[in-house]
């Protein structure tokens, strides 16, 4: 009881804070275009624009993630697994993100087998690709290197994100694997979390048949590795 009160009170601070201050700054920019666009060239006026929307897509994702917290919580998310292709998903994602990556000169290569097909809920994979990936450029140096890969284990295939950032003790990833704990964190370029996204992975993962772990040393980087069910024609 005593946790699940202060999970309810940590999801009411990252709404309160984490939401309301993005979604200021969004009011703040597009004030600034309407009451004083005539001032800006047409370049600041870009940048401007390419904030808002880097700003809007960060602030979307956070609230995703909120909302399907509390849908899991409350065991009212549904799964409807199928099959599918795991590398356009994928790919989807590395578009989207792309921004993010080139902030920070980070190289993103996926070398995921086109031809792997697998079985599970596709918005729930797309969820944990999605967390796993913006969480490998979080931690990632400046022209750091991620790379997302497949390997076939019988009637599974294993998915890893392996990055070359700042790592985690044992205790830390301890902590990740055996508790529900929402810890706020913040990325190498002081990038703000809300702790949320791996507890989702671990939860959609675990609701796809799937194994969640992860490798990591501190200073050395980190690679999270999941299964899903593999599909067999």
């Amino acid at each position: 009881l005593k946790q699940s009160i202060q999970s309810k009170d940590k999801i009411f601070s990252i709404i309160s804070h984490d939401l309301r201050s993005p979604l200021g700054n969004i009011q703040n920019m597009l004030n600034l275009l309407v009451d004083k666009g005539e001032q800006f060239d047409e370049a600041k006026k870009g940048r401007i624009l390419e904030n808002l929307s880097e700003i809007t897509k960060s602030t979307f994702y956070l609230l995703d993630n909120l909302l399907n917290w509390s849908r899991t919580q409350r065991g009212l998310i549904n799964h409807e697994p199928q099959m599918f292709l795991a590398e356009p998903i994928v790919k989807e994602i590395l578009a989207l993100t792309k921004p993010l990556a080139l902030r920070k000169k980070i190289c993103v290569v996926s070398k995921i087998n086109e031809s792997d097909l697998a079985y599970g809920d596709i918005n729930m994979v797309n969820t944990i690709f999605r967390n796993l990936i913006e969480n490998a450029i979080k931690f990632s140096m400046e022209k750091g290197h991620i790379e997302i890969n497949s390997n076939i284990q019988d009637e599974f295939i294993e998915f890893a994100v392996k990055d070359k950032g700042v790592g985690m003790s044992e205790e830390v990833m301890h902590q990740l694997m055996h508790t529900n704990e929402i810890n706020a964190t913040f990325g190498t370029n002081k990038e703000k979390g809300s702790g949320l996204g791996l507890l989702i992975c671990k939860e959609f993962i675990k609701r796809n048949g799937g194994v969640f772990r992860i490798e990591s040393k501190p200073n050395e980087g980190s690679t999270f590795y999941f299964t899903l069910k593999r599909f067999q024609i």
